[in-house]
């Protein structure tokens, strides 16, 4: 009973206050943090010349009408972090969820942070959808989508940063031995990855898959109840009115 009520309460940060607390954090909506922009733009106005639409929404059919390109849906990524919610719960790890934690002028804004038995892992997650061009060593990747490229940050350095940032907070607090390790995961089903960098990223659905390799679950001394507890504790929160 004690673990169902838990699990609820899990399901109810995931899916309520994970991207209420993003969005007062940043003043950005939860996916428009993740892709770099708006999941949606406002239907381009009529010309008021003619009245007629944009050619980009025009369409002379439904063979003919071109399928669209899409970054993540809010469904798409709050599904992936009820999964690690679910992970964690199976495998008795600690899970931080959000893993927003901030400790002077440290600060991670990571979807989640696990505690396990061989370290702490964050996971980190990727909106991007269309075709992705990921550049070994590159600070910029690029991403095509609709016919429109764009230099996103490298994900991978994104990652990295937050990594390191993590592991700051953890010698800091006494624990500079834990392992730290963050997984970049690519949420869009669709999205086409390609460059040298594309296997250094996971995508949503080998995530639980790679959490299980001896690489995240070997046994090592990590007091998982008790790290989680101590990271937890910078954890930030939305504050009550």
């Amino acid at each position: 009973m004690a673990q169902t009520v838990t699990f609820i309460v899990v399901l109810a940060v995931v899916f309520v206050l994970l991207p209420a607390l993003l969005k007062k954090l940043t003043g950005r909506d939860f996916i428009e943090i993740l892709v770099g922009r708006p999941l949606f733009r406002k239907k381009e106005k009529e010309d008021q010349a003619g009245g007629a639409a944009s050619p980009e929404t025009r369409q002379t059919g439904d063979d003919s009408k071109e399928k669209k390109e899409k970054n993540s849906t809010r469904a798409d990524i709050l599904q992936t972090v009820s999964e690690v919610a679910s992970f964690a719960r199976r495998n008795q790890y600690y899970a931080i969820i959000p893993g927003v934690l901030k400790k002077g002028d440290l600060e991670t804004k990571l979807p989640a942070i696990l505690v396990m038995r061989s370290g702490v892992v964050g996971i980190n997650l990727f909106g991007y959808g269309g075709a992705v061009s990921a550049k070994k060593d590159d600070p910029e990747w690029t991403q095509t989508m609709n016919g429109e490229t764009r230099p996103i940050p490298s994900p991978l350095k994104v990652s990295e940063n937050m990594r390191k940032v993590l592991m700051q907070i953890l010698r800091e607090i006494g624990y500079p031995e834990v392992e730290v390790s963050v997984v970049s995961v690519f949420t869009q089903k669709d999205v086409r990855i390609t460059g040298p960098a594309a296997t250094e990223v996971v995508r949503a659905k080998s995530l639980i898959g790679e959490l299980g390799k001896s690489r995240y679950v070997r046994t090592k001394d990590v007091d998982v109840k008790k790290l989680g507890e101590a990271l937890a504790f910078f954890q930030v929160r939305t504050q009550k009115k």
